[in-house]
């Protein structure tokens, strides 16, 4: 499954704003649902015929603006939350409190163990690398410490061997710099 959406109106990201007043969504987000309000791209592989095909091996989606959730970010927040981990692999949020140097947001990965870590600068590079990833399940810790599931790393061997080798090379690199 695939699929850009119709843009978001203005309106409808006016009403996600007024209705979640004094927070704003960061410009570069609103740049994106002004072009497709939200995204879902998913696909399975088959590794040979006959096989059980993979369910679900890459998956992207950005949600609707009608759908977006402000999330607090700090851990006197995660109440709010309802106390819930974050899913097995985890779930990425964007945050606009320092756009007003850049009016672009960073993307942040929530680990499963409540951790967040920096992925992107903006949603425009969050979405090149996600593509770079070929959208593999689990792409987003080759960012995080807990690094790579080995099942996540095998699927972008296969799909995605060039972009595993350099993630490779940056963890190795940045290993490197700590000792």
């Amino acid at each position: 499954m695939t699929g850009v959406r119709p843009p978001a109106s203005a309106q409808q990201i006016q009403q996600w704003e007024d209705e979640h007043y004094p927070y704003k969504l960061p410009d570069d987000l609103k740049a994106f649902l002004a072009f497709s309000n939200g995204v879902e791209a998913a696909w399975d592989i088959l590794l040979r015929p006959g096989a059980t095909p993979i369910c679900g091996a890459g998956r992207l989606r950005i949600n609707d603006v009608a759908h977006l959730q402000r999330l607090p970010l700090d851990a006197d927040d995660q109440a709010a939350l309802g106390g819930d981990p974050a899913p097995p692999l985890g779930f990425c949020a964007v945050d606009g409190s320092d756009q007003s140097k850049s009016g672009t947001s960073q993307v942040w990965l929530q680990e499963p163990g409540g951790m967040w870590c920096a992925i992107a600068d903006d949603i425009t590079c969050y979405l090149r690398l996600a593509a770079a990833h070929a959208y593999v399940h689990g792409w987003h810790h080759a960012y995080a410490p807990a690094g790579l599931s080995p099942p996540t790393e095998r699927l972008l061997a296969l799909v995605a061997p060039a972009r595993l080798q350099f993630d490779q090379e940056m963890l190795h690199d940045a290993e490197g710099a700590l000792d």
